[in-house]
């Protein structure tokens, strides 16, 4: 007996090192190498909730949703009473769409500690998704009292106001802002989003641009993101893609009429236009699943490569195959499915021969409101890695204008569609109408109606989204003037090179 005990002893400090060793890294953002510890520490100790947990929190900052729900799922077999497994749980499902299961989650997280702030904050940010404003604030107020110094409360605080915030508040964030010890780069790049947001609010303009300027800087230092792979990719498919190559690969694609494509730049309105398709009966929102990138990823052989056509065409119909197969779940019964996928833009032309009875619908913004609006949106992890620089902004912005330009002019109008946001922002009905003929739907007034919906989207957008609508943000960019001369200057450089 004694011996056994020893060797278990043995066993859990093995596998408490590793656990140690994968905070360590995660602590430096390598989440990859912190998964494969803990899941090692968990192969010697499987009753290590704790392990269980992180190994959680390091799988969703990976955004492997279902290995991280199952890990928190675990943890919480292991220990019911688990706050912070509840809240992590909480957060994968807020992610995957099941909203009122998340709801659930956060408030069963402050059940067990009425003190966690985070998950204060957490209930707090789905509320707000979910139109619950006045509650969503409210959360949002406790998780600040329970944590003065939390900088993502004050960003999500400052998202859910459509007003100057409070005086008080406002210094407390200044103050929290100047601390020069303590106070981590992420911290500090979320403060001055929610400072920026706060200054724009009370039109106090030149200040919000120094703490854009100041955010968008530290965030773009964090990415290891070189962009001209991208843009030259982009380049690419202008060349490679043609009218010839479109008309040699017809007929081989799955001919469901069933998926609706909606996508542009970030920031475009392509939540708005999903949400108006959304609420029609006859439609269910996939939200942005990147399913067809995944899969074109995969494609054998590759377009542009001198491989015959026909194992080309054999190769993007079973594309078109995988990809109805991997929505049915999403789509259920429902006649039509939106995915709102923004980089699907750059493969147009790809999903119009998988699948050629597709809608394809582009979501064009001004183009300065656009870029402005990436500049001033603090997005999740590494998404939209270009949006922190102006120039960058400005040479990305150019490289897709002109990959749409060019698929505007060689898909069939009655699969491509181009709408323009600020159309719908003056005229919802007969914008809401016409994109709701093009997808070969009947009319249905619930589409006028779809504010306040509770869907499956989770983008920087989804709340203002479920307001009314509203004219503030168009020309949005015009009150930073001199500020966006970069920008400008970049994208003059784009267009006369």
């Amino acid at each position: 007996m004694g011996k056994r005990r020893v060797r278990a002893t043995a066993q859990e400090k093995s596998a408490a090192a590793l656990d140690l060793r994968g905070l360590s890294l995660a602590e430096l953002g390598r989440h990859g190498e912190a998964a494969v510890h803990f899941e090692r520490a968990l192969a010697i100790d499987p009753r290590a909730a704790e392990t269980a947990f992180h190994l959680g929190n390091s799988l969703l900052a990976l955004e492997r949703l279902p290995d991280a729900q199952l890990a928190f799922e675990r943890a919480l077999q292991l220990r019911s009473k688990y706050a912070g497994a509840k809240n992590g749980l909480g957060a994968i499902l807020a992610r995957l769409g099941d909203e009122d299961a998340a709801i659930v989650a956060f408030r069963e997280a402050l059940a067990i500690d009425p003190a966690f702030a985070d998950a204060a904050c957490n209930l707090g940010t789905v509320l707000l998704e979910t139109g619950d404003v006045a509650e969503a604030a409210r959360w949002f107020e406790r998780a600040i009292e329970l944590d003065p110094g939390n900088s993502h409360v004050y960003l999500q605080l400052v998202r859910s106001r459509s007003k100057p915030l409070e005086a008080a508040r406002l210094a407390a964030m200044e103050a929290l802002t100047a601390r020069t010890n303590g106070l981590g780069r992420p911290a500090r790049i979320e403060l001055h989003f929610a400072l920026a947001k706060a200054y724009e609010d009370a039109e106090r303009y030149d200040d919000a641009f120094r703490q854009l300027a100041a955010g968008n800087a530290l965030k773009r230092a964090e990415l290891a993101y070189d962009p001209a792979p991208e843009l030259s990719l982009l380049r690419n498919l202008q060349r490679v893609v043609d009218p010839p190559l479109l008309e040699s690969l017809r007929g081989y694609g799955n001919p469901s009429e069933q998926p609706i494509f909606v996508f542009g730049m970030a920031r475009s309105g392509s939540t708005l236009v999903e949400q108006i398709l959304a609420a029609h009966p006859a439609v269910a929102a996939a939200g942005e699943i990147a399913t067809f990138g995944r899969l074109t990823a995969e494609l054998r052989p590759p377009i542009g490569t001198g491989a015959p056509l026909a194992a080309v065409g054999a190769s993007l119909r079973a594309i078109g195959d995988r990809y109805l197969e991997a929505t049915a779940l999403i789509a259920g019964a429902a006649p039509r499915i939106t995915d709102k996928t923004l980089a699907n833009f750059s493969l147009a032309p790809l999903i119009h021969i998988a699948l050629p009875n597709a809608r394809l619908i582009h979501v064009r913004r001004d183009w300065l409101d656009t870029c402005f609006s990436c500049f001033a949106t603090l997005f999740l992890g590494t998404y939209v890695p270009f949006s922190y620089d102006l120039g960058e902004l400005a040479r990305y912005y150019h490289a897709y204008d002109q990959l749409v330009t060019r698929w505007r002019a060689i898909l069939p109008a009655d699969r491509f569609l181009e709408v323009s946001y600020e159309a719908v922002v003056a005229d919802i009905e007969t914008e809401a109408r016409r994109i709701v003929a093009f997808c070969g739907l009947p009319w249905d007034d619930a589409c006028l109606a779809f504010q306040g919906a509770r869907r499956a989207v989770h983008t920087a957008s989804a709340f203002q989204v479920r307001q009314p609508l509203y004219t503030t943000a168009i020309g949005r960019a015009q009150r930073f003037g001199a500020h966006l001369e970069p920008l400008i200057t970049a994208m003059a450089a784009c267009n006369h090179p």
